[in-house]
């Protein structure tokens, strides 16, 4: 007879039941790495073709690692445990992949549909491999150790580093990696000011937020000289989607920091970090005097004039003081949170309120004071960088969609091929933006709405509402010390050290997610899906969902 304890079989039976997935959120963190190091540095004849090159390895390296996980995790769990782990928020992704799946197979432009238009490339099997990355991050999340998220969340962002780096000195004609086809439109190993600015958005948002969030004096260090390097890249990349992401990500930060007086203290902190990247551009604009490759007078005055000046002293010493009355405002208040409904009914109200003077002063012959003649507040195919002209041709390629199309698509990144596929519809496009080759809507929205119909839409803006939801939540669930309540426990004869640490990364919020999140719509609105942030932004959703489930 064997003495042996009869739980102890259950027990071994138990940890490989949970070493497994743990193994498995190893293989996911290493995948992700892999998948970043190679989209973001791979290049073959520098600028020339590089959307292909870009597509091309996110195919061979994605299209191998992600199936190989998806594969162990299926094997690794019970089908019906997998349906059954499925929210209301996994549900929308499922949607997402069901409707291009349709809308693929009912396309007329299959081939297509499946691979993608050329140069862009985000046809079926990239949105399929981006679901895939989506379930990949949100295991890694829910169930990997918080020492391993924190690493490849950690080495994420040093990939990325390198990346904005190399766009910021790019700008002044110094190219440490020999780039063929170098010139104005083209920054760091990414690609044109759009690429770059898209590949940016992502990033700043997820550096801020690991800045706000950050629990020891080393890690906001880290994370503060990571904020400064986005402000530099997003500053010198001279798009003003970068602006656009900038206000997001500064408004989701202020709603988020409204649960107490430290974190809006520390927002301010942020915001000089961020402002400090001015002067930082006019040095180098000093050491490099002429070298700047593109033509912005924006650009121009803060790299070679004193636009820097006023912005950068004006907002150091705003934000200062009100760090200043943060910090004794929060002897005698907890927070601020009442005040969240206020600031995004204030902000509703704005938009719609900017919208009606765009639509009365373009309306009204002469326009209306004090707006008149400002080029910004008239509506027309000019209006943002011809964004007006580009959104007015494809809401009348909408409207000229049967039944079945407008609710499923023509077909994923079919948009081009629809388009020009019609003498009418080229020439309609033609009247709106002259000899520009309309390849999608610049406005991410509204590009679903003709590729994948009203339901690839409906699913899309569903899976992003439900996230920005799981993260409020998880956030409203946790409550995070700061510098004040660390004094206390300091003056109470705490370890503050580890406090932190625990405060901030295990028992609290990481907003980075959804600041990154913020950052994606914003530059969504007037910009497009593309390889190099759309797959990072639906890993970002992915961690968004495992860290409501999970311990990070």
């Amino acid at each position: 007879m064997s003495s042996r304890n009869p739980n102890e079989s259950k027990e071994k039976t138990n940890r490989s039941s949970i070493a497994y997935p743990r193994m498995l959120a190893v293989l996911g963190g290493v995948c992700l790495l892999v998948i970043l190091c190679a989209v973001s540095f791979y290049f073959t004849n520098g600028y020339i073709n590089i959307g292909e090159d870009k597509s091309r390895i996110f195919y061979r390296v994605a299209g191998i690692l992600v199936p190989i996980w998806i594969v162990g995790w299926i094997a690794s769990t019970r089908v019906s445990a997998l349906i059954a782990g499925l929210d209301g928020a996994d549900w929308f992704v499922v949607a997402y992949a069901a409707v291009a799946i349709i809308s693929t197979l009912t396309s007329s432009y299959k081939e297509t549909a499946v691979w993608g238009q050329t140069g862009w490339n985000l046809g079926l099997l990239v949105q399929l491999l981006m679901v895939g990355l989506y379930l990949m991050t949100r295991q890694m999340t829910a169930h990997g150790s918080g020492a391993w998220v924190r690493f490849t969340f950690n080495a994420a962002l040093v990939i990325s580093g390198v990346v904005l780096v190399l766009g910021t000195i790019n700008r002044y004609s110094i190219y440490p990696i020999h780039m063929m086809g170098e010139a104005e439109d083209f920054i760091s190993t990414i690609g044109n000011i759009n690429w770059f600015c898209g590949y940016w958005c992502v990033w700043c948002g997820l550096g801020c937020g690991a800045y706000l969030a950050a629990g020891t004096v080393k890690a906001r260090v880290a994370y503060g000289i990571y904020v400064w390097i986005c402000a530099l890249a997003g500053i010198s990349c001279g798009s003003s989607s970068a602006y656009l992401a900038w206000l997001a990500i500064s408004f989701a930060a202020l709603l988020w920091a409204l649960e107490s007086t430290d974190r809006l203290a520390r927002l301010c902190v942020m915001e000089i970090i961020m402002l400090a990247a001015l002067p930082t551009i006019r040095f180098i604009g000093w050491l490099r005097p002429d070298r700047m490759w593109y033509d912005s007078s924006w650009l121009y005055g803060v790299t070679y004039e004193n636009a820097w000046l006023a912005p950068f002293v004006g907002g150091t010493v705003l934000f200062g003081l009100l760090r200043e009355f943060f910090i004794r405002l929060g002897s005698r208040h907890g927070n601020l949170k009442c005040l969240r409904g206020i600031l995004i009914g204030l902000t509703i109200g704005i938009s719609a309120s900017v919208v009606l003077v765009i639509m009365l002063n373009s309306m009204i012959e002469g326009g209306i004071w004090p707006v008149r003649g400002i080029s910004i507040f008239t509506w027309g195919p000019r209006w943002g960088n011809s964004r007006g002209g580009i959104w007015i041709a494809s809401a009348k390629i909408f409207a000229t969609l049967v039944p079945v199309r407008m609710f499923f698509g023509v077909g994923p990144d079919c948009f081009c091929a629809y388009a020009y596929s019609y003498t009418e519809l080229a020439s309609m496009i033609y009247r709106y933006i002259g000899d520009q080759y309309l390849t999608c809507a610049h406005n991410e929205l509204l590009t679903m709405m003709i590729n994948e119909g009203l339901f690839g839409a409906a699913a899309y803006a569903g899976l992003v509402v439900s996230h920005l939801r799981l993260g409020i939540r998880a956030d409203g669930a946790e409550g995070t010390p700061g510098i004040m309540e660390m004094a206390s426990l300091q003056g109470a004869g705490g370890a503050p050290e580890s406090t932190e640490s625990e405060a901030g990364h295990e028992g609290g919020t990481f907003p980075g997610f959804y600041l990154a999140v913020a950052a994606y719509l914003a530059v969504g609105l007037v910009g497009f899906m593309q390889i190099l942030s759309t797959p990072v932004f639906f890993a970002v959703l992915g961690a968004l969902a495992g860290k409501s489930r999970g311990r990070f």
